[in-house]
Formats: structure tokens, sequence, C-alpha cells
């Protein structure tokens, strides 16, 4: 994200009563490039522009610190196949899973190890 004075003329009267009105009023134009696209907004306050990307960036850092957050959550919570194992044997002995189905998630589990 960027700003830009809205002027562009190649008309040098043009460009500096352009440039004079910019100045006065406080505006310029808001450029958003997102994934090889570009779009502009006319003739904004600097002021909100500025404050849009100010936003704008403490957005992205926020969404990169809770991206780093949760990936270390998750790999906290994962559990141990050995504590896998030792709930699984518990499921076998208080008979809610057969021996079958003990012993295929058993090889499941110590292909992990």
């Amino acid at each position: 994200m960027a700003t830009e004075q809205n002027s562009k003329s190649d008309d040098l009267l043009v460009a500096v009563i352009d440039s004079a009105l910019t100045a006065a009023l406080k505006v310029c134009d808001l450029i958003i490039m997102v994934a090889g696209a570009k779009e502009k907004i006319s003739t904004f306050y600097t002021i909100e522009a500025e404050r849009v990307i100010a936003i704008y960036h403490e957005y992205r850092k926020e969404l990169k610190r809770g991206n780093q957050t949760a990936q270390t959550i998750i790999q906290q919570k994962e559990p141990d196949v050995l504590e896998q194992l030792e709930k699984l044997s518990r499921l076998k002995d208080s008979g809610i899973i057969s021996e079958e189905e003990f012993n295929q998630k058993k090889a499941v589990l110590l292909e992990k190890l």
C-alpha cells in the first residue's frame, strides 16, 4: 500500500494547479497492490490514507504473530505416540475396542516412531 500525489498531468499549468490544490486540501490517491493486481482509490485525504496503511501493516504483523502462535500450540498439543498407545490399551482393556481394532491402531502408531 502506498500514497501518491493526484496529478500526473503533462501540462505544466494543470500540474501546478493540481499540485497546489492537492497540497491545500491534503488529498492523495491510495494505491493498493495485492497478488500482482493494482487498485487505486482516488482523492483520499492524506491523513486517512496514512491511517489505512498503518492499520493494514498492523493487521499483517498480528496475522504473522498469530500464525506463529497457532503453530506452536498445535505442536505442543500433539499427543506422544507412547501416550496414545497407553490410551489405546486402556480402551481395549475396558472393552471399548476389540483386540483386532487395537492391533490395527497400534501398527499405525508404531509406524510413527
